[in-house]
């Protein structure tokens, strides 16, 4: 089960999403070849409000990505968390990492579409 400690959920919630959209692997109803993007490309991102892992239209948009972290109070369509600070978030390169919500959102945009070429955790 994908849920951060800090969250209370019911069975069968989640508080970790793929990012849906036309520069992500997971956009247009069909996923897309990892090779077409970067290693340094965000697959899983935490999200503070919960949702059901199965429902495949509950992921989170690409706008609402690009947007930042931990932005507005209890919005279903940001990254965010119940811890201070960031969110954890899963890597292509298969690291896991927590990411700051002070990061600089050029470089969250390229980490969410693969174009970051370089990126030291």
């Amino acid at each position: 089960i994908y849920q951060c400690l800090s969250a209370e959920l019911q069975a069968g919630q989640t508080t970790y999403s793929v990012v849906v959209g036309e520069n992500t692997p997971f956009g247009g109803g069909e996923g897309k070849s990892l090779a077409d993007f970067g290693m340094h490309l965000m697959l899983v991102v935490e999200r503070k409000q919960p949702v059901c892992w199965m429902d495949p239209t509950s992921e989170l948009t690409e706008s609402a990505a690009f947007e930042g972290i931990n932005l507005r109070e209890g919005d279903a369509d940001g990254m965010g968390s119940f811890h201070p600070g960031g969110i954890n978030v899963g890597f292509r390169d298969s690291n896991v990492r927590f990411i700051s919500e002070t990061i600089d959102l050029s470089l969250l945009r390229g980490l969410l579409d693969g174009t970051t070429e370089e990126y030291r955790y």
